[in-house]
């Protein structure tokens, strides 16, 4: 019953960083698409981060990793690693509740199948699985990109009386940074990046997984 569980935390974690990382292309209300070109070296690219204020995510091929923050002094969060292990996914949860909390770790395993048949996916690999994740959403973003922006000194800038004014986008040959302006004082910003350090998993996390494959 335990282990039962903890695979369905696991999945319910993995589906939260998933949504959260597709809402990253996302600004208020609909965000627009950026130029084809950046969009797609990022897609095809075999290590990727997104990153804003709150939520950081790294993709290689044969790993995945999150961090979330879950308050505004940056304090208090979780983090989630997703190792492929042969036909298996190790999955390792950390949580951390203050700054002068300890991390906690939970650790276990997931099989290709259970891992296949909860996100109605066939996977082969991270890189593949957030190409395919990100398909419908730079669809969508690119509908509505060039009749809602205006580049500017290097900068794509939305038009003014669209959904879009008060939106940025700049690329350079690594990153692309999306900015929307909230309100006079308040602005967000999103970023893309092609390539990440290496993910590496902490001893701890190791140890947690031990355990729970020696119960």
């Amino acid at each position: 019953l335990e282990d039962k569980q903890m695979k369905k935390k696991f999945v319910l974690i993995i589906a939260i960083v998933l949504v959260a990382a597709t809402a990253c292309a996302l600004l208020v209300g609909c965000a627009p698409k950026t130029p084809a070109d950046f969009m797609e070296k990022w897609s095809n690219s075999s290590t990727k981060a997104i990153i804003n204020d709150k939520l950081t995510v790294q993709i290689t091929e044969n790993a995945a990793y999150s961090k979330i923050i879950l308050d505004d002094k940056g304090e208090k969060y979780q983090v989630s690693y997703m190792v492929m292990n042969g036909e298996k996914i190790d999955v390792y949860l950390g949580y951390k509740a203050s700054a002068d909390a300890k991390m906690g770790w939970e650790a276990g395993t997931l099989t290709k199948e259970e891992f296949e048949e909860f996100f109605n996916v066939e996977f082969t690999d991270f890189t593949t699985m957030m190409k395919d994740q990100y398909a419908k959403v730079i669809d969508e973003l690119n509908k509505v990109f060039a009749d809602n922006f205006t580049k500017e000194k290097g900068v794509y800038v939305g038009n003014k009386d669209t959904d879009y004014e008060g939106t940025t986008i700049k690329i350079t040959a690594k990153e692309m940074i999306m900015t929307e302006k909230i309100d006079e004082e308040k602005s967000e910003e999103i970023k893309f990046v092609i390539g990440c350090d290496e993910i590496v998993i902490p001893d701890e996390a190791k140890e947690a997984l031990a355990k729970t494959e020696g119960n």
